[in-house]
């Protein structure tokens, strides 16, 4: 039996040396990818605030001159120091004081965007592509679409994706970057077998599951076998050394290949969160905007950021994105010098206001929460637990789910699950079930070692590096062991 084991264990071994190799070299590269970012002076714009004394262009007279019958939102940015209608669909960017549009405003508004973000506003500007799919470089796990490639002309070759609908960032690349995701996609996620399709997905978890296989096997021979005396060999010095560096690196290699197998098979059912949306339609003959009597329904203290349309039980509303100050003094500052002060201690507020008659609908943000998640899920509202907000991204709502900030809709009923809409697009950004956090909290725990979270990134990180170098360090004696017996052989 234990002979038996030995043989198996040895040549399960040789199958997978080379992808664990493969594997554990580029998961030692990867803290350092998430910790090295490219150059960015500036992460975040300070908001946008829209001046109602801009607006001297009517915005009914805007859509006819466009003419446009309908549109599926409008908003008002700014952009050169001066507002601008947003008009969707047809990207129009039109002047809200003179009322000519902007010949190209999209890829203005992302020059300007990008610029801002990279807090460099006199950098030149190579070229700027419009994308409408994902690709080697913007993968889809960036999930915004469509997006504007903003290349700068700097030493790093810096590149900062943008979103100009949602005034945001959807990625930044630089060299480094980019040549980093093409070797970690080569040797960690093997893009190089996409001929397969989603084959490949069920190569990587075989040979996960291989990898599991292996190191249960020589849990068995450490256990179960006696200690190699050395006595002056060099095989049986190396194979002590393996038996050594194994049983330390084996827990990390169970936990690496399990998480990394069922992480594979999960990734075989499709992401089609995409799919949904909503994207209503809206006459353009209805649409009025008296900026006056909008800023009467709202607080005191509080700056207009951006405006969208809603339809809400059958009723047009304007979605008003606001910053709520302490003081006239904070809200005076940001006004004076917009997308230029940071305000202090200000926080978001979201108002809904009907079109007809500018009432307030009140509690409007968990009311088209439930809206949207009713439409994307098909559940009764009577299944709804809670809504809350979302603002950081933690536990079972990711990083690389990507939207900010999101309402939480949680049903309760036999298969409980959470819709995390974006309210200010009517998008699906994830829907999480019971059964979903199994896998999630795997690859966190498992694969990349969140259950440090309370000691910080750096000991997480420190964790996966020093459990991928062990298992460089573990492949690389077994494989000079190999080469010993085929030398005692021939």
């Amino acid at each position: 039996m234990k002979k038996q084991v030995y043989q198996w264990h040895r040549r399960l071994s040789i199958i997978m040396a080379i992808p664990v190799l493969l594997w554990a070299t580029s998961g030692l590269m990867h803290p350092f990818m998430t910790s090295v970012k490219p150059n960015i002076k500036q992460g975040a714009l300070a908001p946008n605030v829209i001046d109602s004394a801009e607006l001297k262009v009517p915005l009914g007279a805007v859509l006819q001159q466009l003419h446009l019958d309908a549109v599926q939102q409008v908003n008002v940015v700014r952009m050169h120091q001066q507002a601008y209608y947003q008009v969707e669909p047809g990207s129009h960017y039109v002047n809200a004081r003179t009322g000519e549009e902007l010949p190209d405003g999209a890829a203005e508004y992302a020059k300007a965007l990008a610029r801002g973000f990279l807090g460099d506003r006199n950098c030149n500007i190579v070229r700027v592509t419009k994308l409408t799919e994902f690709t080697d470089q913007y993968r889809d796990i960036n999930r915004l679409l469509p997006v504007y490639k903003v290349d700068f002309d700097r030493a790093d070759g810096i590149s900062i994706y943008v979103d100009d609908a949602g005034s945001r960032m959807a990625l930044a690349t630089d060299r480094f970057r980019i040549g980093f995701q093409q070797f970690f996609t080569l040797m960690h996620t093997w893009e190089w077998l996409g001929f397969l399709g989603k084959g490949r997905l069920v190569v990587e978890a075989a040979l996960a599951a291989l990898a599991f296989i292996t190191a249960v096997l020589g849990l068995y021979i450490f256990f179960f076998t006696k200690k190699p005396r050395a006595n002056g060999n060099p095989r049986m010095k190396y194979r002590s050394l393996h038996r050594t560096t194994s049983i330390v690196t084996v827990l990390f290699t169970l936990m690496f290949s399990f998480s990394g197998a069922f992480h594979a098979l999960t990734k075989l059912k499709p992401d089609n969160r995409r799919q949904y949306f909503v994207a209503p339609y809206f006459p353009a003959a209805a649409l009025q905007l008296d900026m006056p009597r909008l800023l009467a329904r709202l607080d005191r203290n509080t700056a207009i950021n951006s405006l969208s349309l809603v339809r809400l039980h059958g009723d047009d509303y304007w979605r008003v994105n606001q910053t709520w100050f302490n003081n006239s003094a904070d809200l005076e500052a940001c006004c004076r010098k917009p997308g230029e002060v940071v305000p202090v201690n200000a926080k978001p507020k979201v108002t809904y206001i009907r079109m007809t008659d500018y009432q307030v609908l009140p509690d409007g943000e968990a009311r088209y929460a439930k809206e949207l998640a009713r439409t994307f899920s098909g559940l009764p509202d009577r299944d709804i637990l809670s809504v809350t907000p979302v603002t950081a991204f933690g536990g079972e709502y990711e990083f690389i789910d990507k939207r900010l900030p999101v309402m939480k809709v949680s049903y309760g009923g036999r298969e409980p699950v959470r819709y995390y809409v974006e309210t200010s697009t009517g998008v699906l950004a994830v829907a999480v079930a019971d059964k979903d956090l199994v896998e999630g909290y795997s690859f966190a725990l498992l694969h990349k070692h969140h259950f440090w979270d309370g000691l910080g990134k750096t000991v997480r990180d420190a964790s996966t590096i020093i459990g991928a170098l062990l298992n460089v360090v573990a492949v690389i004696v077994g494989l000079i062991l190999y080469r010993y017996s085929l030398k005692k052989k021939y």
